[in-house]
């Protein structure tokens, strides 16, 4: 065991009682009061207790020669060193430890999907915002893949679709949600609410468009139905061209059908309002949880 001598008092003991402040070795009463006056003249203040490392913390044997090698910053001899290394664990800990490792790598591996769910939709709410639609549109569509249920995917997806005029993908999501059912009223439902009914009632003109022109005599009011239609939803391009092929019947006094895009959109809505809603446009609606 190695011994210390302070450098006010001259006491002597163990060097474990003993404390360094600005390179001087203090016992405790004489480290409170330099470092007092250490701190009265603007000096450094803080001192450290002093280890002996000499001394096993474990079993308290002690080497006059050298110091102990340090496990976790504490100095032990050999054989408590060995001992801590080779420490028997009981079998019901190592089983527990494997346990969890098992049900961490079965979490990692069912979570997976999720995390490329949450990525996805980071992504396509930065490029919504960014007003880039049309690339947001697979990343959001991925996101309801994975969580149907996520207001947030659903409405974001729903306004990337019908942003680009892609009315059929909007029906599925939205409507694949708890039948368009959403908990939150906020400004995301309001603003796919007024874009999903602006894009069915500019399809159903169209569609009030198509079946006038297949009638015979009415080639007129059908394209002024239809440029209509484009005109309400400009984010449909289909609907323009329909316009103008319409106007081009007109001129030619050929009858023109539909885009096939278009023509499959206005039937997809057509079944949807037959289908759902006793003819009626199909809506948004905020889910009642009373």
């Amino acid at each position: 065991m190695r011994q210390g001598v302070c450098c006010q008092c001259g006491m002597s003991a163990s060097i474990r009682s003993f404390y360094l402040l600005n390179g001087k070795m203090y016992c405790e009463p004489c480290v409170w009061k330099a470092s007092r006056d250490a701190q009265t003249k603007g000096e450094p203040s803080e001192y450290v207790s002093l280890t002996d490392n000499s001394v096993c913390v474990r079993c308290g044997a002690s080497s006059d020669a050298t110091d102990f090698q340090l496990v976790g910053n504490q100095p032990l001899c050999s054989p408590c060193s060995q001992l801590i290394q080779d420490w028997p664990y009981p079998t019901w800990l190592k089983a527990g430890l494997a346990f969890v490792l098992i049900l961490l790598v079965v979490a990692l591996i069912n979570g997976r999907k999720y995390f490329h769910a949450g990525r996805s939709l980071y992504v396509g709410e930065r490029l919504v915002d960014e007003g880039h639609y049309e690339q947001a549109l697979p990343y959001l569509e991925e996101t309801v893949r994975v969580a149907p249920e996520s207001d947030k995917a659903v409405l974001l997806a729903g306004r990337a679709a019908l942003m680009t005029g892609r009315v059929d993908i909007a029906d599925k999501v939205l409507h694949g949600h708890s039948g368009g059912h959403f908990e939150d009223p906020g400004d995301d439902f309001r603003t796919v609410e007024a874009l999903w009914e602006k894009a069915n009632r500019a399809f159903a003109k169209a569609d009030e468009a198509s079946k006038l022109g297949q009638q015979g005599g009415h080639d007129a009011d059908a394209a002024r139905l239809m440029h209509e239609a484009a005109a309400m939803y400009p984010q449909a391009a289909n609907l323009a061209i329909a316009a103008e092929m319409y106007d081009e019947g007109l001129r030619t006094q050929r009858p023109r059908q539909l885009p096939r895009d278009c023509a499959e959109t206005m039937e997809t809505l057509s079944r949807t309002r037959d289908g759902r809603c006793g003819g009626q446009c199909p809506g948004l609606q905020v889910r009642d949880n009373r």
